[in-house]
């Protein structure tokens, strides 16, 4: 798959001017993905979802977010964009195939890193406000330098507030009732829209991932290239099972082990806030057959089993899951419950 970057053509000389020939796109994602599609605007979108699933279009905003993150060139130089955002990325049908390719474009506000150095100074370019990271004002405003970390973090963060709105369609992930209502849910990172809404739980966990307060909590794009999301339900059952027996060889006589499996158990249940046992995709007549307790390794123990032996439980899931119940209706009920246990996977 080709980077998704913006071309530069061969120059026009034309003195005393220098002219330069870019594409042309065929509209921008803002264009397909937002909440009053206008005529013009549905033909593109048609024609793109005709080609394209909006999981595909993400798949190329991520790797081309993290193709501008990485080193590239000899001085190992990386760039902030700055200004993510579904306006300034730009689509357009390829002449081979026909499908279409989505190209990252307004780089005014990037800004050229230098790895070598801790912190950079900017006057170039304003963030746009729907988008940014609320990092960058409280340490500008407490005096504090905004070094290359916060400006790369601050691309993440915007890049999950984008990624929400391609899967609601143009629904911003920060709204409350007032302008001022909405500043405050971004100022504290209150993520109620994104738990309320009905879009894939992995994709939740994905725009949760890349949208926490702490910088250091939230992934790269580089790791969100290889996120669940984009992954299909067989790796999910296979890294739920590799999760699973990694636990199960931890011996509980050891101290070092036992301090392990206590601070899984914790933070599990600090994640759920409640008995797994409890939870509405436990069916009660599979989990009787066998002993559970209620730590991590028996919730993912539980898990792996009604995965692997759907068939073989087919009667007893019946009632519940459909009289034709496939470990992926399973997969998507735990995760629907359960998507924190993603975040490990």
């Amino acid at each position: 798959m080709q980077c998704p970057r913006s071309q530069f053509l061969p120059t026009l000389p034309k003195r005393p001017y220098l002219c330069l020939v870019l594409e042309k796109g065929d509209g921008s994602l803002s264009d397909i993905f937002c909440e009053d599609v206008n005529q013009r605007n549905a033909k593109l979108r048609a024609a793109v979802l005709a080609k394209m699933s909006p999981k595909e279009i993400l798949q190329q905003f991520v790797i081309g977010l993290a193709y501008i993150h990485s080193k590239t060139d000899a001085l190992n130089n990386r760039i902030s964009h700055r200004d993510v955002k579904l306006e300034n990325v730009l689509i357009r049908e390829l002449e081979r195939d026909g499908r279409f390719q989505i190209k990252f474009t307004d780089f005014d506000s990037a800004k050229l890193l230098d790895v070598g150095e801790s912190a950079v100074k900017v006057t170039t370019g304003d963030f746009t406000e729907v988008y940014k990271d609320p990092l960058i004002d409280a340490k500008k405003k407490a005096g504090e330098q905004v070094t290359i970390e916060d400006y790369i973090a601050h691309d993440v963060f915007a890049a999950g507030c984008a990624i929400y709105e391609i899967l609601t369609d143009g629904a911003p992930l920060f709204k409350g009732p007032s302008f001022a209502e909405t500043l405050k849910m971004k100022e504290n990172y209150d993520l109620s829209n994104l738990h309320a809404s009905a879009i894939d739980p992995l994709a939740k966990n994905l725009v949760q991932t890349m949208t926490q307060k702490n910088p250091d909590d939230r992934i790269s794009m580089e790791e969100a290239k290889n996120a669940p999301y984009f992954q299909d339900s067989s790796a999910h059952i296979q890294a739920l099972n590799g999760v699973n027996e990694s636990i199960l060889q931890l011996d509980e006589t050891n101290r070092q082990d036992k301090a392990k499996l206590e601070a899984n158990n914790m933070s599990f249940f600090m994640i759920l806030l409640q008995m797994w046992k409890t939870f509405a995709f436990i069916n009660k007549r599979v989990l009787k057959n066998t002993k559970y307790s209620n730590s991590l390794t028996s919730f993912l123990r539980y898990c792996r089993n009604l995965l692997i032996h759907v068939q073989q439980n087919k009667e007893a899931l019946g009632d519940q899951f459909g009289k034709d119940p496939t470990p992926e209706k399973l997969l998507d009920a735990i995760e629907e419950e359960v998507p924190g246990t993603k975040l490990h996977v």
